[in-house]
Parts: C-alpha cells; sequence; structure tokens
C-alpha cells in the first residue's frame, strides 16, 4: 500500500513539537514535592497544636478575624473568605498565607482587590471554576491548588491528590464523633502518608509557576494535525484525491490563525485539541482497515498471524500515544494546568472513533463476509454469536460514556472501590481498568481478524478499542504531572499486552487451524 510518507514526516515533526513542550512542562512537575499542611481551626482543640506541629502542621484554616487569636506563633493563618466576611479582612492590615475563596466564589471587586494584596490564592478542588475561569489569565502565578474534603478515613486519597492531582495545601479535617473518630492520630496518620510518599511539609505556600507556551510547537502541532486528516483520507478516497486534498493542512492552520481573534485563545485550543482527539486514534483506524483486508498482501511478516496482530497493535498504539501528547501539549497552559478550564469533548472522544471503528467493521463484513467460524450446525446460530458480541460491545459503550467525566450515571461498586486501592498500593500509580483490561480483548480481536475469523474478531476489536482511546484520554487529564501519565500508560499497556500474548496462546491451543479456522 502506497503512502504519502512525506505528509507522515510532518506528522513526527508534530509529535517532536508535542515532546518539546511538554519537556517545558515537567520541569514544573516534580512527583515529590512540597506541600502545606493545614487544619480547620475550630475543629482541633488547643492542647494538640504542639502534637500537630510535631506532625508538620504549619497552617490553619480560619474564616473568621477572632480565630486568628486562637493559633500558635509558629501557625499561619489561611484565610477562608465570602463576599459576606471580605469586608472584616479588608479591614485588616496582616498579611495571611493565603486567601481561599469559599466554595471558589467571589465578586469581580473582591478579586480585584486579593490580586492586588499579592497574597497566594487557593483554588479548592472539587468546587466549580466558573468564576475563575472568567478571567484566568489575571491569575497566572497567585494560584495553587487545595485539597479541602469533608474528614474521612481513607489515607490513600492525601497522597493520590498530592501526587497526581498536584495539590499544594492539604487541609485535614478531623470529626471526633464519626464512625470510626477521627482525631489527633488521624492527622498523624496522613502526615506519616504524605511524608513516606517523598513530600516535604513548607511554612511558606508558593503559588503554581505558569508554564512557558511555546508559539511555534502549537503551530506545528495545528500542521501536523492538517496533514494527518490528508493523510487519513488519502487512504480511503484514494491517491487520485491527494492532490485535492493537499490544501487541508494550510486550511487548518489559517482557519485557527482565523479563529482566535473572535473564539478567543482559550477556545481555540480546546478545539485543536479535540480534532487532535478524534484525528490520531482515527488514522490509526484507517490505516489497520486499509491493511488487512484479506486482498492485502499477507506474504512475509504477515503470513502470521501472531506478528501481525502485534504489528496493528504497535502501530494502533502509537497513534493513540502521538494523540495523546498531542492534546497535553497543545492544552499545556497555566488554566489548564491547574484545572481552572478543561479538556472539552471527552465523550465525543470516546464515541466519534469507536463509531468509526464500528463503521468499519461493518463494511468489511458487508464486502467480505463473516469469515471463517465455528462449524454450527445452524446456520442462523453464527448470527446469534454474533448478535450477543455486538450487544455486550453497546453495553461496554454504555458504561464507558456514562462513567466518563466527574459525574458517573453508572454506580462504581464497592468491590471496585477496593480493586482501585489495591492497584494504588501496589502500583504506587494506578493503571486504569478500562486499558490493562481491554488490552488483551484488542490483540484477541486483532489476531482473529488476521485469520479471518471476523465474526468474533470485529466485536473483540471494538471492546478492545476502547483502551486505546482510554490511553488518548489519559493525557486529557491536563492537571496531573505527564510524567505520571507515561507511568500509569506503560503499566497498563505491560500489564494489557503479557494477558493478550496469554490470550492468544490459550485461543490457538483451543482453536487450532484443523478445526476449521485459518
Amino acid at each position: 500500500m502506497k503512502r504519502p510518507n512525506w505528509l507522515l514526516l510532518i506528522v513526527v515533526l508534530g509529535v517532536i513539537a508535542s515532546g518539546v513542550q511538554l519537556a517545558h512542562k515537567a520541569q514544573l512537575e516534580p512527583l515529590a514535592r512540597e506541600i502545606g499542611l493545614a487544619v480547620a481551626i475550630e475543629e482541633v482543640d488547643n492542647a494538640w497544636w504542639p502534637v500537630l506541629q510535631a506532625a508538620g502542621v504549619r497552617f490553619a484554616v480560619v474564616a473568621e478575624p477572632h480565630q486568628l487569636s486562637l493559633l500558635p506563633a509558629d501557625v499561619r493563618p489561611v484565610v477562608q473568605v465570602s463576599n459576606e466576611s471580605w469586608p472584616q479582612w479588608r479591614a485588616l492590615s496582616m498579611v495571611p498565607a493565603a486567601y481561599i475563596f469559599a466554595d471558589n466564589r467571589f465578586s469581580e471587586e473582591m478579586a480585584q482587590e486579593v490580586r492586588a494584596r499579592g497574597v497566594p490564592v487557593g483554588m479548592v478542588e472539587f468546587r466549580p471554576t466558573v468564576d475563575f475561569a472568567a478571567d484566568p489569565n489575571s491569575w497566572a502565578g497567585q494560584l495553587l491548588r487545595v485539597y479541602d474534603q469533608p474528614a474521612h478515613p481513607f489515607l490513600d486519597e492525601y497522597p493520590i491528590a498530592v501526587r497526581e492531582r498536584q495539590v499544594s495545601l492539604v487541609v485535614i479535617h478531623v470529626n471526633l464523633e464519626g464512625d470510626p473518630p477521627l482525631g489527633l492520630e488521624h492527622v498523624e496518620q496522613v502526615s506519616a502518608a504524605l511524608a513516606a510518599d517523598g513530600h516535604r511539609f513548607v511554612g511558606d505556600l508558593q503559588p503554581r509557576a505558569v508554564v512557558e507556551t511555546i508559539d511555534w510547537a502549537f503551530w506545528t502541532q495545528v500542521l501536523a494535525l492538517g496533514a494527518l486528516v490528508t493523510w487519513g483520507l488519502s487512504l480511503v478516497l484514494g491517491e487520485y484525491w491527494q492532490p485535492a486534498l493537499l490544501v487541508i493542512p494550510i486550511v487548518a492552520v489559517l482557519s485557527v490563525w482565523a479563529l482566535e481573534p473572535f473564539l478567543g485563545p482559550w477556545r481555540v485550543r480546546q478545539l485543536v485539541a479535540l480534532g487532535a482527539a478524534l484525528a490520531y486514534p482515527s488514522a490509526g483506524l484507517v490505516w489497520w482497515w486499509r491493511g488487512t483486508r484479506p486482498t492485502a498482501n499477507r506474504s512475509g511478516w504477515f503470513s502470521c498471524p501472531v506478528r501481525a496482530a502485534l504489528y496493528d497493535f504497535v502501530i494502533l498504539t502509537s497513534f493513540s500515544l502521538a494523540g495523546g501528547a498531542a492534546i497535553h501539549a497543545i492544552l499545556s497552559h497555566f488554566a489548564f494546568h491547574l484545572n481552572i478550564l478543561q479538556f472539552m469533548g471527552v465523550k465525543a472522544a470516546y464515541a466519534l472513533p469507536l463509531g468509526l471503528a464500528g463503521l468499519l467493521v461493518l463494511v468489511n463484513w458487508i464486502r467480505y463476509g463473516l469469515g471463517a467460524g465455528l462449524r454450527l450446525r445452524h446456520r442462523y446460530l453464527r448470527w446469534l454469536v454474533l448478535a450477543v458480541a455486538l450487544l455486550v460491545f453497546l453495553l461496554a459503550v454504555y458504561v464507558l460514556l456514562n462513567r466518563t467525566g466527574n459525574q458517573s450515571r453508572v454506580r462504581i461498586l464497592p468491590i471496585e472501590l477496593e480493586f482501585r486501592q489495591w492497584l494504588y498500593r501496589t502500583f504506587w500509580v494506578r493503571p486504569r481498568t478500562k486499558e490493562f483490561l481491554g488490552y488483551p480483548v484488542l490483540l484477541l480481536g486483532l489476531y482473529l481478524w488476521r485469520r479471518q475469523i471476523r465474526l468474533l474478531a470485529g466485536p473483540a476489536f471494538l471492546i478492545g478499542l476502547i483502551a486505546q482511546l482510554s490511553l488518548v484520554n489519559t493525557f486529557e487529564h491536563l492537571h496531573h504531572p505527564v510524567l505520571l501519565s507515561l507511568i500509569r500508560s506503560g503499566f497498563g499497556l505491560a500489564i494489557g499486552v503479557t494477558l493478550g500474548l496469554i490470550g492468544i496462546a490459550v485461543t490457538h491451543f483451543i482453536l487450532p487451524a484443523r478445526e476449521g479456522w485459518q
């Protein structure tokens, strides 16, 4: 199959540009970090302070000015303000360690006055960021992320918040009347867990440094995205249309340049990132579809279905990894780094490539049939097997789309939460379940497809493709350190490929060629 290699060369340049941008971002994301440890002043007993300070507590969250007198000399206040309490705090001359807006809500007048004071401002995670998002640039170099959740006994959540979500201030709440009761010992346990993770407690809060955005890297990625679309369409439409398609990379650059004054840099970058989330996996799908047709050359390397399946898997994974890196690099900006703004279109990034994959599999079925299969006594049993497989695929897609994002409509079972905790403790960085369980299914589907067993290969491929899209989605978590995302993806690939190879070996043993399977 003849390919326009110079288009792929532009795509490779885009991948290099992504790497340069991500290298700059990674310098600001050490996995072992300096953090502040705080308690809520109204929850602690005055007699606790010597032990709290020994545990690394250097800050206390205060909501009323009179609470300042309750603080020991070496404990600095983190002032939680609201529109109602701000006039009282504004009248004081004291300089707190940081300000926190209650529920991340504030007026513009209040924001201007806080910015003018030059004090770090804590943005509480899991709260709406709408007020901050109204003018993200005005907060550059002044914000830090804060973990401030109600009292709970899950110690693992604190290191995860600091390590994965780059929290700089951890507020530990206590509840002596809870079940179990959480008091002074709980604070010591959290402190020990954070220290064991390599973090150091400090008495001075520093806002998050601003990520350097490299303009040439962004425009190279836009050009590469246009080249990738051109390459993919040329595979589908044929080389006859290639001259007409060559205008796409130039149109992509000019369109982004023209839209930026109207939509603003934030929205434009979100749209380009969404384009990357759709184009990279889709290009890999089109390449796979063209290269695995029954009429394609099956000599040499590709005559062995195991080698061919591994080759297909490597290429598909390379496209997905390149797409994930492009998304993270395109959105490597202060507002996305602190999660003030997020990647736009997570569900579309899953649904549209899956829809394309389903269409490509269906076209292949219609054109070439369902391939070899079990010697079933009744021919309608083949369609029943296919219907069951497709039903499983649709159920998996339904669960996936309703579990994607911060709000899940599908209930997470307690056993799954326990399994996640086990993964965290075992691997330090939790590999994503969709990936290490999806890769074996994908490898099996690629293997069966190479053996022309398309009856089961199609549904297996579609279900396993979720793992590839999850790989892209891993890098859509922009407030996570890029190195951590790479480690997480590496664990998922290592486990998934190992299980996939075992699955292929078992399948080959159970369903050898002499039983009617090619």
